[in-house]
């Protein structure tokens, strides 16, 4: 054996390679390992990249699929659309070919028509002519006829004329006198016609002065338009309508001036109570603002009585079902400057 084999420093030194060569081998492990490491990752990484890739790529398929069904359903109706379409062009297309032979049926009968109408023009025309040679020549033969005939025609028919014309200057002058005799009787009719007026005149003056400071006397007068209004509609007072009926209630006893007695059993009430102070002085009234101020306080004396009327629940103390009073106006201005 060598003695470098025997020196225990060479072992040493041996033993320090082996060493070294062992922590190189394994350091070149150990980094072969981190590379394999780092290459696990990014196979990792792309793994799940490509798994993402293929989960977009499935969803991207699954919409083409449905799209494409949508497509195939879509373009199933159209071709039922189109056969559709394709059958009624033909029904079309029918009717079209028969509309084209009727009008060429209708056309030739036109013609026909025309024919004949020139055919029936012409004969009207030789017709025409024919009549009038004919009628010439027997006017001319026989004119002398005709003219003693009309003029004893037209002397039989005047002869009644005559008659009655002399009656009637004999009838006018008798009136003429018989008019003389009336005209004294009468002027005294017409005298007493202009004092009848006179008295009429007075009359409705008293009757005015008493609607304007009378509210009674108003009241009176508007039962006195609705008695009339109904009369002329063939009512009789205890039979189609009532007056003055009094009804109790818990505040006390109410009185209606009318009731209407309907067909149906139901009750109309009338009240004809509205005053027409206010009215009347804005009819009298020249300034433009008395004449505003006395219609907005006529305006406000009705809203007053529809009011009274609504409180005093006539509906419920006479029995009707019918939900409402009829407030009577006896002047229709009134009632329309009012509103």
């Amino acid at each position: 054996m060598p003695p470098i084999f025997q020196d225990p420093l060479f072992w040493a030194l041996v033993g320090a390679g082996s060493l070294l060569c062992l922590l190189a081998l394994a350091a070149l492990r150990l980094s072969r390992m981190e590379e394999r490491a780092r290459a696990g990752a990014r196979a990792e990484r792309e793994l799940t990249a490509l798994r993402a890739e293929a989960d977009e790529l499935a969803r991207a398929r699954a919409s083409s699929d449905a799209a494409l069904a949508a497509a195939e359903a879509r373009a199933g109706a159209h071709a039922i659309q189109v056969e559709k379409a394709g059958a009624a062009a033909e029904v079309l297309r029918a009717e079209r070919d028969s509309l084209d032979r009727s009008l060429a049926a209708l056309r030739a009968e036109a013609r026909g028509f025309e024919r004949e109408i020139a055919n029936l023009k012409q004969a009207k025309e030789e017709m025409r002519l024919a009549f009038s040679e004919n009628a010439g020549a027997l006017m001319k033969s026989h004119s002398e006829a005709f003219k003693a005939q009309n003029r004893e025609q037209i002397d039989a028919l005047l002869a009644p004329l005559k008659k009655d014309i002399d009656d009637f200057k004999r009838s006018l002058g008798d009136a003429h006198v018989e008019t003389s005799k009336q005209h004294g009787s009468l002027k005294q009719q017409i005298e007493q016609l202009a004092k009848q007026s006179a008295a009429v005149s007075k009359e409705a003056e008293n009757l005015t002065r008493a609607l304007k400071g009378d509210v009674q006397m108003q009241g009176a007068w508007g039962e006195m338009i609705v008695d009339t209004i109904l009369s002329r509609l063939g009512m009789r007072e205890g039979v189609e309508y009532t007056r003055q009926e009094t009804f109790a209630g818990e505040d006390g006893r109410a009185r209606t001036d009318y009731i209407v007695n309907l067909p149906t059993g139901e009750r109309l009430i009338i009240d004809s109570k509205v005053s027409l102070v206010d009215f009347e002085a804005f009819v009298n009234e020249t300034g433009e603002d008395a004449r505003a101020e006395r219609l907005s306080a006529h305006a406000r004396s009705l809203r007053n009585h529809m009011k009274g009327l609504a409180s005093k629940e006539y509906q419920a103390r006479v029995g009707t079902r019918l939900d409402f009073v009829i407030m009577f106006v006896p002047i229709e201005a009134a009632l329309g400057a009012a509103l």
